[in-house]
């Protein structure tokens, strides 16, 4: 169920256009959009440098990528975040009486139910906390080009996008969740959309990091190297998971909570995964907005580098066990100066020592 402001949010409502024209609400959103952005820089490495060349003392914290939620223990991580939603929606849950912080970032409909159950229970084995929510990204569908447009069955002329749809999803399961939500910032469609020079909608916000201790939630971008551990093989799960009979339509959990520890994959891509990786990496950067995105006027700067670099490690690495030796997930350990230090268990030491005559 779902409250604001304390109130709960009356049963038999269009729950969409009702939470999008509350002005608790409202208001809540105009604030987080006027806030100043952050932009996350990578871990430094092993001598304290990072990416710009300086030393900097570095906070902890956790990247959600595309489809993958993670739940952070204040004490360990001080933020988590995510970014790159365009379509998408990320969606905050937090137990204010532990700390306990879970972020997803949801992409499609049919998820929605199985996600949202996935976050819940990682924060709240029980139903007794009020837990506090939030969603951001996900810009108006209206003025926005979309690869593929789905229309409204009460306006067949009327474009819905992705956004709309997946959002009114989100808060119909919050709503009939049997957990109680607060829910705190809603900056998604209209109260997310900018139009740029080209004429075309996109966000404002295109990610946000939450502050695990108070749960205060802010706009945020990171860095592409700061999308670690290992972003282009969580992009490939991503690329090869609707192949994978490993994955469902629940979201990937690549962090482990109590270890603070990711465990990505294993995943198998294909020869015919191989070929057009082959072949896209041969085309102008229009046509990989046209052919590999759903908002191809939406996307954030990093958008075609980070595509790029995932089809060039493809041509790099065929052979799938390449990556994943012995068919096992690739597993980082926190470093001390905040980075990922990849750990080979065995059976992938076996694989990469050289054999014996």
């Amino acid at each position: 169920m779902i409250l604001v402001g304390g109130k709960q949010i009356a049963e038999g409502q269009d729950i969409l256009h009702e939470l999008l024209e509350h002005p608790v609400l409202v208001s809540s959103a105009a604030a987080f959009v006027a806030l100043p952005g952050q932009h996350i820089q990578p871990p430094p490495d092993e001598n304290g440098v990072s990416t710009d060349g300086h030393g900097r003392e570095h906070r902890k914290f956790v990247y959600v990528g595309q489809r993958e939620c993670a739940t952070v223990d204040p004490d360990v991580v001080e933020f988590i975040g995510t970014d790159d939603a365009t379509t998408c929606i990320g969606v905050v849950i937090r137990n204010p009486q532990s700390g306990l912080t879970c972020v997803g970032h949801l992409d499609f409909v049919n998820g929605v139910k199985l996600g949202i159950n996935q976050m819940t229970g990682s924060v709240s084995p029980t139903s007794s906390c009020l837990l506090e929510v939030s969603c951001s990204s996900g810009p108006s569908g209206s003025g926005t080009y979309f690869r593929k447009r789905r229309r409204s069955s009460k306006d067949p002329k009327k474009p819905e996008g992705y956004s709309r749809p997946l959002a009114r999803r989100i808060l119909e399961e919050l709503q009939s969740s049997s957990c109680n939500f607060n829910l705190q910032t809603l900056c998604i469609l209209q109260h997310n959309t900018a139009v740029g020079s080209n004429g075309f909608a996109h966000p404002i916000a295109y990610g946000f990091v939450v502050e695990s201790k108070i749960g205060r939630l802010a706009p945020a971008t990171f860095h592409i190297d700061a999308r670690c551990p290992d972003g282009v093989v969580r992009s490939l799960c991503l690329l090869t998971i609707s192949s994978n009979p490993n994955y469902g339509a629940e979201l990937m959990t690549p962090y482990k909570t109590s270890e603070d520890s990711f465990a990505i994959g294993p995943t198998r891509w294909s020869d015919n995964h191989v070929q057009f990786a082959e072949y896209a990496l041969e085309q102008e950067d229009s046509w990989f907005l046209e052919k590999t995105s759903t908002s191809p006027y939406a996307e954030g700067p990093d958008f075609l580098t980070s595509s790029r670099r995932m089809y060039a490690y493809l041509l790099e690495h065929p052979n799938w066990e390449q990556t994943f030796p012995g068919d096992s997930p690739r597993v980082f350990t926190r470093s001390n100066l905040g980075g990922w230090d990849r750990q080979l268990i065995q059976s992938q030491l076996e694989q990469c020592m050289p054999q014996r005559k």
